[in-house]
């Protein structure tokens, strides 16, 4: 291994904000503590490597890492900046899901998911969504995975009310998410923002829509921040070939991934867990 993109999403520090929200960040493993990123970049750090920006990524042949976090959760502003100042890094990038900024927010539907989960139950939930019942969550979670992905902006939009969430829960809901003014905050700040997609739905599922999601997401980011989008991160990670022609007629010059194609303008990045599992990948 040469370079590494390391990717982030809910950090928590030890305010248990998170854990509170769903109990199943924890069981799929997309929550470390701060302490966790300063682990993963000493580690890095005494073998040489420097951190740099996505561009200098790109075009430096090794001994180099960048750190990335995913879909705009207010934890990325409240914890982790003040963290990325501490460890001198100012060309991190930040992920953003544009409909998470509005006002009548709209919720990852994976985020909806594990809260009815979390504050109701498994057979409830699966029951609301039309799925067979299972009892083993990681099955039925496997299950959510592919119904979510597969959804349509529509269903997307209906989510909430198919799982008879009210108004002021919503409310809550919107409080795990940056706002508007954090985002220009990072990038005043030198982060480096990227494009998520408008609803977080994988885009290889119901192409029709992907790619005026691909554009509008670019212009709304564009327009609040006054500079140009040039990055656009694959939610879940999955693309092909239609979705990579999509990005560069939309005006993406780079693509964040997690399994690379050997095109050079998708960038494969890897998974960060608290086990630290990529640095025995790394060692080896």
């Amino acid at each position: 291994m040469k370079k590494i993109v390391l990717m982030y999403h809910r950090v928590e520090d030890g305010n248990k904000k998170v854990s509170n929200f769903s109990t199943i960040y924890k069981f799929k493993r997309t929550v470390v503590s701060p302490q966790i990123i300063q682990r993963d970049v000493e580690f890095l750090r005494n073998r040489g490597w420097l951190h740099v920006g996505l561009s200098d990524f790109k075009h430096a042949e090794k001994g180099v890492f960048h750190l990335s976090f995913d879909d705009g959760y207010i934890d990325h502003i409240e914890t982790v900046v003040p963290l990325l100042r501490k460890l001198k890094i100012k060309q991190a990038s930040f992920s953003i899901t544009t409909s998470v900024l509005e006002n009548n927010v709209l919720p990852l539907p994976l985020d909806l998911i594990y809260f009815h989960i979390s504050h109701g139950s498994l057979k409830t939930t699966l029951r609301q969504l039309n799925l067979p019942e299972e009892q083993k969550l990681s099955r039925a979670l496997e299950k959510i995975k592919i119904l979510t992905n597969e959804m349509t902006p529509r269903e997307i939009r209906i989510l909430s009310k198919n799982l008879k969430i009210d108004s002021a829960t919503l409310k809550e809901i919107k409080k795990q998410y940056m706002r508007k003014e954090d985002v220009v905050s990072l990038a005043e700040q030198g982060f480096e923002i990227c494009s998520h997609g408008v609803t977080h739905r994988d885009l290889t599922a119901n192409v029709k829509y992907s790619y005026k999601e691909l554009k509008e997401s670019k212009e709304y980011l564009a327009n609040l921040i006054g500079e140009q989008i040039n990055v656009f991160s694959f939610p879940d990670g999955q693309y092909n070939t239609e979705i990579l022609r999509f990005c560069n007629k939309a005006g993406y010059k780079t693509m964040l991934a997690i399994e690379g194609n050997g095109d050079s303008q998708v960038l494969p990045r890897v998974f960060a867990t608290s086990e630290g599992l990529w640095q025995n990948k790394f060692i080896n």
